[in-house]
């Protein structure tokens, strides 16, 4: 009767803490709360029937911060004591539920190369691996989608130009900007990255579709092709190849054959 009195006390505390830490956030939201509470506080909606303080510092524990309990594989998480993969899954969660929430607030809204950075760091907030995007924009450089070419790895991400072709004339879109992360690296395009840039860039020219720029971003650094003249200097590089020494000829550029079969060769490699 004793220890069913004490559990039912212990019950109690914990549900009016609950209670204390919710009034708390409706009226200061997370500026008042430590990470340690914060943690706990989102725990509360994976974690019905626990204490879910002793989880919090744990994780803390475990991954250093509030960031790297975010940022953890899911594997990782469930093996802290008292979460379990329902848990896991859930904390994994939060920062695609936010990586998806900066894609579609970015849709209709104008961009330039200056505040594209800005969208790179919205759309990669927490990513460990390379990840490929392109902005699909108008002619007044409206966004009209964001599209994400899968995950690569610390160092690289696969993209296939064929893909990116693909959705551009699927979007009808006019311009392309694209976004690609270095999680350990530095914001500096590497010899792949300028290679891969030609490339888009060629099949984007005989399409007809402008690539106004190609950001970089490592940690909180942006690179940016056309701020650095290297955009420029690419497409100089790639109308030499296509011997087009008056871009109002681009379009026309369809209707050579010898033109058609490299790029045929181009994308094939």
């Amino acid at each position: 009767m004793k220890e069913q009195k004490q559990k039912k006390t212990l019950s109690e505390i914990h549900k009016n803490h609950r209670s204390r830490m919710k009034e708390t956030y409706l009226k200061h939201g997370f500026s008042s709360m430590s990470d340690i509470e914060k943690l706990e506080f989102i725990l509360f909606f994976a974690i019905s029937r626990k204490d879910t303080n002793p989880i919090a510092h744990r994780l803390i524990d475990a991954f250093g911060s509030l960031s790297g309990v975010l940022e953890a594989p899911i594997s990782a998480l469930a093996e802290i004591e008292g979460m379990g993969e329902h848990s896991a899954i859930f904390i994994n969660s939060l920062l695609n539920i936010c990586s998806e929430y900066g894609k579609n607030k970015c849709i209709g809204e104008c961009i330039s190369t200056k505040n594209a950075g800005d969208i790179a760091r919205k759309l990669f907030m927490g990513a460990k691996v390379e990840e490929f995007y392109i902005l699909c924009l108008n002619k007044t450089n409206k966004i009209l989608n964001v599209y994400k070419f899968g995950n690569g790895t610390a160092s690289e991400v696969k993209v296939d130009i064929r893909d990116i072709t693909k959705v551009c004339i699927e979007n009808n879109c006019e311009r392309i900007i694209l976004l690609h992360n270095h999680p350990n690296g530095e914001a500096f395009p590497s010899d792949e990255d300028l290679s891969f840039t030609s490339r888009i860039l060629y099949s984007c020219i005989i399409n007809n579709i402008e690539v106004l720029d190609h950001i970089i971003l490592a940690d909180d650094n942006v690179f940016s092709f056309e701020e650095s003249k290297t955009m420029a200097s690419l497409k100089s590089g790639v109308l030499d190849m296509l011997n087009i020494k008056d871009k109002e000829k681009i379009q026309n550029a369809k209707k050579k054959s010898a033109i058609l079969n490299a790029y045929g060769q181009i994308i094939s490699d």
